[in-house]
């Protein structure tokens, strides 16, 4: 290869990541910056090698572009490798995020814990919202266990902030 020859990150193969970049939190990997690098490119090509499991799926056809960037000696090549895998990823988990917002079936199964509608009412007239009768048509709520958990934790903490105020307000009571 002459000197004027440069190879770009390939577009094509990273329809799909042969490697996942994210920063696992394990002693077992290598770590990760915010934009997907790695923190040390030469650790990472290392640890890549000694994994069997990712060096197999690099050797597939449509990964050795990748493979070629990923396990070359240019640590420039490598960052800009990892860099837009990790961008494609992110790419997909918001896609994959977006598709769920836009499917009532998929909303509904995650919908899994009951909220009583006369409190919700409640909560939002003290948010400045206010439903006369004609308009108070939910008699179902039903909100995601990951949104009940951060309202419960929400509340517990407005709970020991309101405990100045001798508030005779119960926890189910603050929680949406």
């Amino acid at each position: 290869m002459s000197a004027a020859t440069t190879t770009s990150v390939p577009d094509a193969p990273l329809t799909a990541t042969p490697i996942e970049v994210e920063d696992d939190d394990d002693d077992d990997g290598p770590m990760f910056n915010d934009d997907g690098s790695a923190v040390d490119p030469d650790e990472f090509r290392r640890w890549l090698m000694s994994n069997p499991e990712k060096m197999k799926e690099l050797e597939k056809e449509e990964h050795k572009d990748v493979a070629q960037l990923l396990l070359g000696g240019d640590n420039a090549k490598t960052q800009d490798c990892l860099r837009k895998m990790f961008a494609l990823q992110m790419k997909h988990a918001e896609e994959d995020e977006q598709s769920k917002m836009s499917s009532p079936d998929l909303l509904r199964t995650e919908c899994t814990v009951p909220r009583d509608p006369v409190v919700l009412y409640q909560q939002m007239l003290k948010v400045g919202l206010q439903y006369g009768p004609a308009f108070r048509l939910l008699s179902q709520v039903w909100i995601p266990q990951a949104t009940a958990d951060e309202q419960r934790k929400a509340a517990l903490g407005n709970v020991s902030d309101d405990d100045d105020d001798d508030s005779d307000e119960s926890e189910d009571e603050t929680v949406a």
